[in-house]
């Protein structure tokens, strides 16, 4: 530069290096701002946008970290569960991933956290909220799982189901009046305590075939006992009034006549 004049060699200099400056920022990904949404990236931009994918997917080994502390968002890596480090099981490692929501950044955040097994194909997931972590809850698959709560299938058709080691939910009743409501259940118990007279709802629907188990116990002052007159008795009324007596009786709804249900004594044994 002389006399304050600037150079032609000078200007090129500095318009060279306005250029270089803006074409790397252009590079950056994440410099992009909404307007450039939608627009097609240059071939360094998808490079660096590349790389950028790259990198965000390729974690490494976490090690039995604590998931508590895996508060991180997106992919995060592959962590082993033992049994104190807050993982859904002792002894396999997962791909964790999470997703948040910011409420202000930091043990605010809310996390919904997933850990998918990484020599397996369960599923995991559990949320945190206010820094509070939930339990775990398996996710089932059509390769199976576990059950940790009622599943309710809405009287919809099981098709082909290989029971083993099940057990069925008894309903307990009580008073002189029952109400034997299949929609409950299908055992139901009771202990006489007066005079009994038992209710059992009209079965409509003569396309299925309902069925419950009643379990009858008399105990030391013996009680009469009542069914309404849609019990049909399959070898006749049974004596349930012996003392101190569990009596046995299975119910099946007819398949010809709406409302009949057909009863078939047990028989009882002695409780004292």
């Amino acid at each position: 530069m002389s006399d304050g004049l600037i150079t032609r060699q000078e200007l090129s200099q500095t318009l060279k290096d306005e250029l270089d400056n803006k074409l790397d920022n252009s590079m950056i990904v994440n410099n992009l701002d909404e307007t450039e949404i939608g627009k097609a990236l240059d071939a360094t931009q998808g490079k660096v946008l590349n790389g950028k994918i790259n990198n965000l997917f390729s974690k490494g080994n976490l090690g039995s970290v604590d998931f508590n502390m895996l508060t991180g968002e997106g992919y995060l890596g592959i962590a082993l569960g033992t049994s104190e480090n807050n993982a859904p099981t002792n002894g396999s490692y997962y791909y964790i991933v999470n997703l948040k929501y910011n409420r202000g950044g930091g043990d605010n955040d809310n996390i919904k956290q997933i850990a998918w097994g990484y020599s397996d194909n369960v599923l995991f997931t559990r949320h945190r909220y206010n820094n509070n972590w939930t339990s775990w809850t398996e996710q089932i698959s059509s390769l199976g799982g576990n059950f940790t709560g009622e599943v309710n299938h809405g009287y919809n058709l099981v098709t082909n189901p290989s029971l083993k080691a099940y057990r069925e939910n008894a309903i307990v009743l009580d008073g002189i009046s029952p109400i034997i409501n299949i929609l409950q259940g299908n055992m139901f118990i009771h202990t006489i305590t007066g005079n009994t007279e038992y209710m059992i709802p009209s079965n409509q629907d003569i396309s299925y075939v309902d069925s419950f188990t009643l379990t009858i116990i008399q105990e030391s002052t013996p009680k009469s006992i009542a069914f309404p007159s849609n019990v049909v008795w399959v070898n006749g009324i049974p004596d349930l009034t012996k003392a101190n007596t569990e009596y046995i009786i299975t119910f099946i709804s007819s398949s010809k006549v709406a409302n009949r249900w057909i009863a078939m004594f047990g028989g009882g044994v002695s409780v004292s």
